[in-house]
């Protein structure tokens, strides 16, 4: 009989948090250290990575457990981007990795549809989407080929409660709802699992509470059926909890406090 899989499972695994500097992606790679693993968190800009590595060692129970990379998946060169990151996180290939975690993603402004034009539509699809298949196409060649491995997604809940000025990216998530479940064919016995967060206390969730101003941040908490904005910490344990779950693939998992029930 299998025995319960407990913190155990990430002991020592090798995990990719691609938008691991910040908000739910450094709420997970914190987890996935402070449970034993070894993580590489990956993001745009130098300064972020440092700074999130400097955070992350003061939770590991080895600082070598903890390396950071820089890596754009919204550059038209995302391939050669992923497939360094890859190298750096693998020593060449010489370890294969166990989990990678996209939560990669700018919120961006609304964009009226009058006012769309196809090249917006090709940059928010390079940053939403383009990214999320060159993972999947990469991580062949780096994720130990097992039904303990897993590649997670992550998108958002517009797919389902879109709103006006949000088309082409609320669009584009459903299209990551189909892409989630076809990877998850393709790719099999690697796990494909994608998460749609809710309205989490991220840094870019504080900057849309900015723009927005605290009478539309009260009305998005009143719609929860929680009555709470949720934290990244929620989130994480959505997604660590994909990782151990050996029976999950093709699944989208909605996380946002009952917001689609108001």
């Amino acid at each position: 009989m299998t025995q319960y899989q407990g913190d155990s499972s990430y002991k020592d695994k090798l995990v990719i948090v691609i938008g691991g500097t910040s908000g739910i992606g450094f709420a997970v790679a914190k987890a996935c250290v402070e449970h034993g693993a070894k993580v590489v968190v990956a993001g745009r800009s130098q300064g972020k990575v440092d700074g999130a590595i400097e955070r992350l060692r003061t939770v590991a129970d080895e600082q070598s457990k903890v390396r950071g990379y820089i890596c754009d998946l919204s550059s038209p060169d995302v391939e050669e981007n992923v497939r360094l990151l890859f190298d750096f996180a693998t020593h060449n290939r010489d370890h294969k990795v166990h989990h990678i975690v996209n939560t990669a993603g700018q919120m961006g402004s609304p964009l009226a549809l009058k006012d769309t034009t196809a090249e917006d539509v090709l940059n928010i699809c390079q940053a939403r989407v383009v990214g999320d298949v060159i993972i999947a196409k990469l991580s062949l060649q780096y994720l130990e080929a097992s039904h303990t491995s897993s590649y997670t997604m992550t998108g958002g809940l517009g797919t389902y409660k879109p709103v006006a000025g949000y088309s082409v990216r609320d669009g584009l998530g459903g299209a990551k709802d189909a892409l989630a479940r076809s990877l998850a064919l393709e790719i099999k016995p690697i796990r494909v699992n994608l998460i749609n967060p809710g309205a989490v206390q991220t840094e870019l969730f504080d900057q849309f509470a900015g723009m927005c101003g605290e009478e539309v941040i009260d009305g998005i908490r009143g719609k929860a059926v929680l009555g709470r904005i949720g934290q990244p910490e929620d989130l994480a344990e959505a997604y660590l909890g994909i990782m151990k779950n050996y029976f999950i693939t093709g699944s989208i998992v909605n996380i946002d406090g009952g917001y689609q029930l108001t």
